[in-house]
């Protein structure tokens, strides 16, 4: 809820402040004479700026927000990731399955191969072919 209001809140401001600067704008591109040309210029950069520029900082300060609780809940995830990847190994010697670490971790069967193909790579692992024909990645103990 008070994302949602800083957001509409900074959307004000910014709409406020835009308002502002084109009406002026407008008044000063009809204005009769020079000096009420720059009055009207001055009074819309006086009216309009401050909103703008306080809304547009609002919006910049959400986006920073967000983009740092995604990068923070990027790096869990990476954690639980490595510590579930790290415990599959330690309980089936060295040998892991696509669907094993699926199924451990609740990722797809694509994004379970594309982390382990990952990690194949990173530490030198071999792949078998178990008993039944399954596919498994055998990374060194």
């Amino acid at each position: 809820m008070k994302k949602s209001a800083q957001t509409f809140g900074s959307g004000c401001l910014i709409l406020i402040g835009l308002f502002f600067l084109v009406l002026l704008l407008i008044d000063a591109g009809m204005a009769s004479s020079p000096s009420d040309r720059s009055d009207s210029i001055l009074a819309g950069l006086f009216l309009g700026g401050p909103p703008l520029l306080l809304g547009g900082w609002l919006a910049w300060r959400i986006r920073q927000r967000e983009q740092q609780s995604r990068a923070q809940r990027q790096e869990a995830l990476d954690e639980q990731l490595q510590q579930a990847f790290f415990d599959l190994l330690d309980k089936s010697n060295g040998a892991v399955s696509v669907f094993q670490f699926a199924k451990a971790t609740g990722l797809s069967g694509e994004e379970a191969r594309a982390y382990l193909d990952q990690r194949a790579k990173e530490f030198g692992a071999d792949f078998n072919v178990g008993d039944q024909g399954e596919f498994f990645y055998q990374f060194p103990r």
